[in-house]
């Protein structure tokens, strides 16, 4: 908070202001690649800090449904742990799974 004063013999003001510094998002946790088996499951996590705090999404390439926590799409599913990292997992892997 920042304030700003006067004063004379006959009194004071104070006024304030307070300053909100915002930064754009920056990843702290990257998906990294994924080697499974057919019918195995497969983990992807991302997390990512900014102010104001950034909302997570998935998307697949080749498709442009967009995935936020709480989401599934067929053998897809989106979550969210409790200290803001987003899981995106695959389960029950097939080939056509191969690449996304």
């Amino acid at each position: 908070e920042y304030s700003c004063e006067a004063d004379n013999a006959v009194g004071s003001i104070t006024a304030s202001g307070n300053l909100v510094v915002h930064s754009p998002p920056s990843f702290i946790i990257r998906p990294k690649n994924q080697i499974a088996e057919l019918g195995s499951e497969a983990l992807f996590e991302c997390q990512a800090s900014g102010h104001p705090h950034p909302t997570l999404f998935w998307s697949l390439e080749g498709n442009r449904t967009l995935l936020f926590p709480g989401t599934r799409s067929g053998n897809i599913e989106v979550t969210e742990n409790a200290d803001g990292t987003s899981v995106l997992s695959v389960s029950n892997i097939d080939r056509v799974d191969n690449g996304r």
